[in-house]
């Protein structure tokens, strides 16, 4: 990866938590296409993480911009026990 495309990268991923600490959900959502797939993989030993979503377990997964505005939904409503008191990213 080039200097220009980390540089590039690091200040996506520097915006996208700052925009989570600040609570700025539009701001957030705005960042993902409709098309958007969000994966948090789930952890199988200490330094391995699991590679498919559809067959093994998942922190988080969704498929679609749909599921990150329906999360933001519950987090606005507080329907949204895991995240009570919110997390600092």
């Amino acid at each position: 990866m080039s200097d220009d495309a980390s540089a590039a990268v690091a200040e996506l991923l520097y915006r996208e938590g700052l925009l989570l600490d600040r609570q700025d959900w539009d701001g957030w959502l705005a960042l993902y296409l409709e098309d958007a797939e969000f994966w948090v993989p789930a952890w199988t030993t200490e330094h391995t993480t699991t590679t498919d979503p559809a067959r093994q377990v998942s922190l988080i997964y969704h498929d679609s911009r749909f599921g990150l505005e329906e999360r933001v939904m519950r987090i606005r409503t507080r329907k949204s026990v895991t995240a009570m008191p919110l997390p600092r990213t």
